[in-house]
């Protein structure tokens, strides 16, 4: 949970899928990683790594796009970890609910 885990998420995925272009505009930049810090610094710096390598190896571009991602996929990405975990934790109740 901090902003060294969303500056490692942001460039892991920005080598795959470059970030918005703001032509110079430092401000627009700076409000955007700000918007990213505020979307996905409440996911642990491990999710969030988990988070970036996932997208990475199966996000298709012809489907969902070739740039970044946006705010609500990162999220469900890192939504997806947390109840994979989840589930591992508890492994009976999780097979009882696949039934």
């Amino acid at each position: 949970m901090s902003q060294v885990g969303v500056h490692k998420f942001i460039a892991a995925v920005s080598l795959h899928y470059p970030r918005p272009k703001f032509n110079d505009d430092d401000a627009m930049g700076a409000a955007w990683t700000a918007s990213m810090n505020r979307v996905l610094s409440g996911f642990p710096d491990d999710v969030l790594a988990e988070a970036a390598q996932r997208i990475i190896e199966t996000r298709n571009p012809k489907k969902e796009g070739r740039f970044f991602p946006v705010p609500v996929e990162c999220t469900d990405v890192c939504r997806d970890i947390l109840a994979e975990r989840e589930a591992r934790k508890t492994p009976l109740l999780a097979a009882a609910q696949e039934m």
